[in-house]
């Protein structure tokens, strides 16, 4: 099989194995088939495109006002909508020639996938399962599926760059002791080569400019079980660019996280990176993963009139309480929320983070508050006719009014703590200058980064980012 892989190529063997159709080589190309065709400069920020609350007017304003020349575009766990809004804008504006595409591959979400291809995910020893709802694969089948639809949905027939995905997502399935790391890892690097020799025959057909990978490991101490050694790759890439024919490799970028308290990718993947002709994207500029938690490197305003939602809100519950004339739903949702508030505003400063607070929410708060008052929110008390919102899920609509102005008032305490322990450490320095922009400051100066990745979906990101999107 290793034999027929060499002399047919790993992809003409895989629609021997699998029927999966495989577009053959064109023989006369335009200048972005040409194998190795050379990437743009980079603006220094690129638009990142995760999320699906994209603003059209956001990023339509991002790419012909200030210099934008990349995109990253990728689904994750979601079924591709960010990629057809932003395949449907470089239409519209007529742009696909004046940015590079990033995508990345390796999350395979079930409800994307055809009954055949949960059968072979389900049947494949290179599937990890994250979750009932999720899988992670890097087999090229899998990422010539992937490819396919990110493509169409897209409105192109070639990506600038195609990352592999936190491939390390094996090493976390994998490895259940420490004696495992050394064979598991092994294991992983033998995946990522074989990932390599269908990458480089797609960069041989035209549909791939280039390729490397996006890991979180790339971030983390090399002593992490989860770290992903990276010195190797280029090897690799080498030897499965021999193996197809071509005369160099294509590996040519990594992405990780970076920012002012996740350091370590910073100082040693992206430095060696730069030493050896790679490019280094940077993603998670303004949010870092540290000792458990997420904190938001950016600056919000509090909410000025909290104290009065607050006592507002405790104001309606106590009103519905003494209407209620003894109804015991009424009054056991009443006290429920009345608990909710108080210890919530009790705890407003120890959430570090409005993803913490987001977790609790979703984890302990909301399940509580409909345990409590399911029956109540749900039916009405008091349901009148004609077009009044029945009693019991008005009181649903104030209470969630409230968490919603609660998030916004974490968030800006929060970020004020975290603010201040950077002007602690001295990580930034000037008192005056928002900590977002000094954030990306940081990132868009450090020699080894080639450009950072930002969500811009309203017009404050793009304010933030302005006076960085110089080529």
């Amino acid at each position: 099989y290793q034999r027929r892989v060499r002399e047919k190529g790993v992809l003409s063997m895989l629609v021997h194995r699998t029927g999966t159709r495989i577009a053959q080589p064109r023989r006369s190309v335009s200048l972005h088939y040409l194998p190795f065709a050379s990437l743009r400069t980079w603006s220094k920020i690129g638009l990142g495109c995760y999320k699906l609350s994209q603003n059209e007017e956001v990023l339509t304003k991002s790419l012909k006002e200030t210099g934008v020349n990349l995109i990253e575009a990728t689904s994750g766990f979601s079924g591709g909508e960010n990629e057809a809004l932003i395949g449907e804008l470089l239409q519209k504006l007529n742009w696909r020639s004046k940015v590079d595409l990033v995508s990345r591959f390796g999350y395979v979400p079930k409800k994307t996938l055809s009954e055949r291809l949960k059968n072979e995910l389900d049947l494949s020893p290179e599937t990890v399962l994250l979750d009932p709802d999720n899988y992670h694969s890097i087999h090229p089948t899998f990422m010539l599926y992937q490819l396919d639809g990110i493509l169409q949905r897209l409105g192109t027939d070639y990506l600038d760059v195609f990352l592999i995905n936190n491939p390390e997502c094996f090493l976390a399935s994998y490895i259940e002791k420490d004696s495992d790391v050394q064979e598991v890892r092994q294991e992983l690097m033998r995946r990522i080569e074989n990932s390599f020799l269908a990458l480089e025959e797609l960069v041989q057909q035209g549909k791939i400019k280039t390729y490397g990978i996006s890991s979180n490991s790339f971030s983390q101490p090399a002593d992490q079980k989860l770290f992903l050694p990276y010195e190797g790759l280029l090897d690799m890439a080498q030897r499965a660019s021999k193996k197809v024919g071509n005369n160099q490799h294509s590996f040519k970028v990594v992405q990780m996280p970076g920012n002012l308290l996740e350091r370590d990718g910073l100082d040693n993947c992206a430095l060696w990176a730069t030493k050896n002709d790679v490019r280094v994207l940077i993603n998670r500029p303004l949010n870092a993963a540290v000792q458990g938690k997420l904190l938001v490197l950016a600056d919000f305003p509090q909410v000025a009139d909290y104290k009065e939602a607050l006592n507002s809100t405790r104001n309606h519950f106590a009103e519905r309480l003494k209407k209620a004339e003894g109804d015991v739903d009424v009054g056991k949702a009443c006290h429920a929320i009345e608990r909710v508030i108080v210890e919530l505003d009790r705890m407003i400063h120890s959430f570090d983070s409005v993803l913490h607070f987001d977790q609790a929410l979703l984890n302990s708060i909301v399940p509580y508050i409909y345990r409590m008052c399911n029956k109540h929110f749900n039916e009405g008390e008091g349901t009148t006719t004609g077009q009044e919102i029945p009693a019991g899920r008005r009181d649903a609509m104030v209470l969630f009014d409230f968490l919603d102005l609660f998030a916004h008032q974490v968030k800006a305490l929060s970020s004020a703590k975290v603010r201040r322990e950077l002007l602690s450490s001295k990580l930034i320095e000037d008192n005056s200058v928002p900590t977002q922009e000094q954030a990306l400051a940081f990132l868009t100066k450090h020699p080894a980064v080639t450009s950072v990745l930002l969500e811009m979906t309203r017009p404050e990101h793009l304010s933030n980012a302005s006076k960085f999107l110089k080529h």
